[in-house]
């Protein structure tokens, strides 16, 4: 959702369409503020193994279940 935030609203008003991609890029980027990229990445990547394991949990009880 990078592009389509960054190109269309940059944002948008008082930060409303923002995600954590833009935010990523506008910390470290625009602002060149390395620090608070690195945290807002973590973040993100900490976002994504929690939704890959809980996937893969889930996935797994509807196997054993014999559900799926």
């Amino acid at each position: 959702m990078f592009d389509t935030v960054s190109t269309m609203t940059g944002g948008g008003p008082s930060r409303s369409s923002q995600t954590l991609a833009h935010l990523m890029w506008e910390r470290g980027i625009y602002f060149f503020d390395i620090g608070g990229g690195s945290v807002v990445t973590l973040v993100l990547l900490a976002l994504a193994i929690a939704a890959t394991a809980l996937q893969r949990i889930m996935t797994a009880r509807l196997e054993k279940a014999g559900t799926r």
